[in-house]
């Protein structure tokens, strides 16, 4: 009985773990996104504003 309770707090724990690492790997990802963004944005913008 006990045994069950504690591979099951093990399966969560470790679900957790991967969770905060998906979450981490997603916020790099929109980062990066936003950041090409805004390049892509800028130098759209500077090739017609070449004062930006």
């Amino acid at each position: 009985m006990t045994y069950k309770r504690y591979l099951k707090q093990q399966n969560f724990i470790t679900l957790s773990l991967i969770d905060i690492r998906y979450e981490r790997v997603r916020l790099c990802l929109l980062l990066v996104l936003s950041g090409i963004m805004k390049i892509v944005y800028t130098l759209m913008t500077g090739v017609h504003l070449p004062t930006l």
